[in-house]
């Protein structure tokens, strides 16, 4: 779970027990999704997406984007950012370079698929 205070809270899908809280973001984190090994991203109105690695408790790595990140989707090598400025970047999973760019519309970006 995600929330205004910034943290991300990871919960136990069995006995639903919090199990960390990872910290890092400088504002309310909007955005959240996981993949099936140990990493989560998570973004927020701080303009960053932060790469989670569970195994560690940690974040890996911090992008820096142009507004607030209101929406994530996952697919095998990229990861969609949907920003309120209406862009949508596709970012590789393995190096964190934005690899497209997309103007989707002039609105925010609230929801994303992949």
């Amino acid at each position: 779970t995600g929330g205004g205070d910034g943290v991300v809270k990871v919960w136990d899908r069995e006995t639903l027990a919090l199990e960390c809280s990872l910290t890092g973001h400088r504002g309310g984190v909007l955005a959240l999704v996981a993949d099936e090994v140990h990493t989560v991203f998570s973004g927020g109105t701080d303009g960053t997406v932060r790469v989670w690695d569970l195994q560690l408790g940690a974040c890996r790595r911090t992008l820096l984007g142009r507004s607030d990140v209101l929406s994530l989707a996952l697919a095998p090598a990229v990861v969609a950012v949907g920003y309120a400025s209406g862009e949508i970047h596709l970012v590789d999973r393995l190096s964190y370079e934005i690899v497209q760019v997309l103007f989707a519309s002039p609105h925010p970006v609230f929801c994303l698929d992949i």
